[in-house]
């Protein structure tokens, strides 16, 4: 009985705490819903641009559409999985390409946290609102257009990732 109601008292100060909270994440941009947008992506030292569609928290599906020797590559994060396909077909990129499997596992693991209610410092300026924050895994900044409430880039610089967005839909 004791420990039913340490439950009940927890999830109320939780749905407070998110509450309270809801401001600074989900208005800022709203990414906690679905999404599908397009994005310029520099990770490392590969350049490409991508559509990015967020089905729902914690799934995502990066397709580059460009350069020409990426484009077609569907990159996807199912809850800690990731998996990669060519034109409809699964495949490994070997070990030399692993580094692009990272970009949906550090892009779902950041947007995540910018809607999750964790706290974040912000800075307004000519229209844009910069966040600086933590996802318990790295420090990124992103940069949210006010006035469409949209994000408009994230950068992770720990793991030397960049994207720009536009296109929300």
């Amino acid at each position: 009985m004791k420990n039913i109601f340490y439950v009940i008292i927890l999830f109320v100060l939780s749905m407070m705490l998110f509450g309270c909270m809801q401001k600074n994440t989900a208005d800022i941009a709203d990414i906690s819903d679905d999404f599908i947008c397009n994005a310029e992506i520099k990770y490392k030292d590969i350049t490409a641009s991508a559509k990015i569609t967020r089905a729902q928290t914690r799934i995502y599906e990066i397709e580059l559409t460009s350069p020409s020797h990426l484009k077609d590559f569907k990159l996807s994060y199912d809850n800690g999985t990731v998996n990669v396909s060519y034109k409809g077909f699964k495949i490994n990129l070997g070990e030399e390409n692993k580094s692009l499997e990272s970009i949906p596992k550090i892009l779902a693991d950041t947007m995540d946290s910018l809607v999750s209610g964790v706290e974040f410092n912000t800075n307004e300026k000519e229209g844009d609102v910069t966040i600086q924050g933590n996802n318990s895994n790295y420090d990124y900044n992103a940069v949210v257009d006010i006035k469409n409430m949209q994000l408009k880039s994230l950068e992770i610089p720990s793991q030397e990732l960049k994207c720009d967005f536009y296109d929300f839909k």
